[in-house]
Order: C-alpha cells, then sequence, then structure tokens
C-alpha cells in the first residue's frame, strides 16, 4: 500500500474537487447547446390572434414583447422547419407579470406529426413579477386533438400558440405579460446527477492514492 502525508492527500483530495469542478462546468457547457430556443421574444410579432386577443396591445421591443389583452384569446406564430426536440425534456418560459396583470394562467400549445396534426398544450401559472416557468415537454396537460400517442416532440412544427383561452375561464382576465423567452431544454437534474456520476469515481481513485 502506498502512504502518503496528509499533506499529500489532502492536496491531491483538492485536486479531484478542481478537476470534478471542471467535469461539471463542462457537463452544463453541454447542456447550453442542447437548448432549442423557440422564441428570444426580440422585435416579435405574432402571425395571427383570435377572440378577444383581436383587440389587445401587442408591444415588441428590442429583447422581449408585451402582452396587454382580455384574456380569453389567444395568438399563433407560424414557422418552418420543423423542430427536433428528442434531447430536449422540459419547456423553459421566461416572463415578468406586470403589475396591472390580473390573469393567473396561460396556455401554450406545440402542434406535432406530419403533418402536425396533434395540438397539445400546458397551463403555466404566474405570479407577480419576473419569473421562470416550466413543464414536462413529454407529458402534455391537454390535447385540441389527436391523443398522446401521436404526440411526438421529435417532429415540432408549423405554428405554435400562446393564449389566455381556457385557462381563466370566459370571460377571462385582463392579461399584462412581458415574455423575455421560450425554449425547450434538457432535465437539468439529469444534467447534474451525470456530472455527479462521473465525478465521484475520479474522487476515489484520487483519495485511494
Amino acid at each position: 500500500m502506498v502512504q502518503t502525508s496528509s499533506g499529500g492527500a489532502s492536496a491531491s483530495y483538492g485536486a479531484g474537487l478542481r478537476l470534478a469542478a471542471a467535469l461539471l462546468l463542462a457537463t452544463i457547457a453541454g447542456q447550453a447547446k442542447a437548448d432549442v430556443l423557440i422564441s428570444d421574444f426580440s422585435n416579435f410579432s405574432q402571425t395571427g390572434t383570435y377572440v378577444a386577443w383581436n383587440a389587445g396591445t401587442f408591444t415588441s421591443g428590442a429583447t422581449d414583447w408585451r402582452v396587454q389583452a382580455n384574456n380569453f384569446g389567444g395568438g399563433w406564430v407560424a414557422f418552418a422547419p420543423q423542430i427536433n426536440a428528442s434531447a430536449e425534456n422540459l419547456i423553459e418560459v421566461k416572463l415578468t407579470a406586470n403589475p396591472a396583470n390580473v390573469a393567473t394562467n396561460f396556455n401554450l400549445v406545440l402542434f406535432s406529426g406530419s403533418p402536425s396534426n396533434t395540438a397539445a398544450g400546458w397551463t403555466f401559472t404566474v405570479s407577480p413579477g419576473a419569473q421562470t416557468l416550466t413543464a414536462d415537454l413529454n407529458t402534455p396537460q391537454f390535447f385540441n386533438n389527436g391523443s398522446i400517442a401521436t404526440w411526438d416532440k421529435s417532429n415540432i412544427g408549423n405554428e405554435w400558440h400562446l393564449q389566455g383561452t381556457f385557462a381563466n375561464g370566459n370571460p377571462g382576465l385582463a392579461m399584462d405579460l412581458t415574455f423575455d423567452n421560450l425554449a425547450l431544454i434538457p432535465e437539468p437534474s439529469s444534467i447534474a446527477l451525470f456530472g455527479l456520476a462521473s465525478v465521484v469515481p475520479v474522487l476515489r481513485r484520487r483519495r485511494r492514492t
């Protein structure tokens, strides 16, 4: 057995911790590359609106987009090509609920299939101020048509919707939200576990030396 002084062991353990931190940072950097950005809402505009959002006020900024509208309505955005989100597991929305906001919920609807035959939706609950909201991309909360058997996150396309419709009832509530980012991302906890799993064996080897 190789024996070392306590100082040598501490130095070795410290080196192991530095290596662990480097591995974890590399893992996080790799995760960032896997994000699928749907919109950063820079100079943003909808393709169209429906119901009460036809009379809404929408303010496009250099980095965000503000909705001021009666809540029972919505808008859609057409896009191409299809999005392949096979490696992503969460929907992430960054926004600010402004002081005049009364609505507590809004819906996001994505379409999948070829052609897009399943409209899958998620309801997000907001609180006052700036916030980051997430939902499970793999398990939609409701469907406009089709079924969960046809939900295919590797083939998201044609259009997506933001809406107050159904989220707060009819008549709805006044909505005043400023959207900053909408993306599909990997599961953060899975990434952390992967990083730890790769670090632990290294630390054990360092301590035994």
